[in-house]
């Protein structure tokens, strides 16, 4: 979400004498965390809140409301020189569980697959494991990177690898993979198709009001937020007649 929420910030800015919008990023968790100690007005998160968080609000006193602003496929991505085109969801979850360690298994050159994974606080990294499974890491040789565009940048790099990043940071310098023999789009999303899709949040601490409600409703705008997610690669809530 980070690209999108930077871009809406701006166009939110643009001819406002105030409020001043700063965003920062870091992973799913760190926004949650910072919203819960009172240091965010509003957490963009690409997952729901866990069970062990909504406990940790209760306790705080904070009641977290989620604006589910946009969609998003998560995306397998190889190196350009891979000419693997698709995997099964059981094949990936041997590949990330280590009992697949070499692209020959499945099709692919005598090569060994290298893991590029994302850090704890990505949300990217729990609705893989959701969805996928958590890394099994034993003796496979694994990579965390700290974003989608260091996962890209690590793949692109070495000819073994495989990672997963959304959509937005998808770019020509990889391979996306599909799953199931469903290429990650936005219209396989908006269709239900693809497996590994999943909501994009914006959390605040009770309903918001002032800027921030003006913030949101911003993000919200069918011609003004949701035209930016578009452009940043995500799947807006709305389509929009031109699509």
């Amino acid at each position: 979400l980070l690209p999108a929420m930077q871009r809406i910030a701006q166009g939110f800015r643009d001819g406002r004498s105030s409020p001043v919008t700063e965003i920062r990023g870091g992973g799913s968790a760190q926004g949650i965390n910072a919203l819960f100690a009172g240091k965010a007005e509003i957490a963009s998160s690409s997952r729901f809140l866990t069970p062990e968080e909504l406990q940790r609000a209760t306790a705080a006193g904070v009641y977290p409301v989620p604006f589910r602003v946009a969609h998003d496929a998560v995306i397998p991505i190889v190196h350009k020189k891979n000419r693997i085109r698709s995997l099964s969801l059981a094949q990936l979850r041997q590949i990330f569980l280590g009992e697949i360690s070499n692209w020959k298994q499945v099709g692919g050159p005598d090569l060994g697959i290298s893991l590029v994974v994302r850090d704890a606080d990505s949300g990217t990294q729990l609705v893989w494991n959701q969805l996928v499974t958590a890394p099994g890491l034993g003796d496979a040789d694994v990579t965390v990177a700290v974003s989608g565009a260091e996962v890209v940048r690590n793949v692109a790099d070495h000819r073994g690898a495989i990672g997963y990043i959304g959509l937005g940071n998808l770019n020509a310098n990889v391979r996306p993979v599909g799953v199931d023999g469903v290429m990650g789009s936005v219209r396989a999303v908006r269709n239900g198709a693809y497996p590994l899709a999943r909501p994009l949040f914006l959390f605040t601490d009770g309903w918001p009001a002032g800027a921030t409600l003006e913030f949101i409703d911003y993000a919200l705008h069918p011609d003004r937020g949701q035209r930016i997610i578009d452009r940043t690669g995500l799947i807006p809530l709305f389509e929009h007649p031109s699509h």
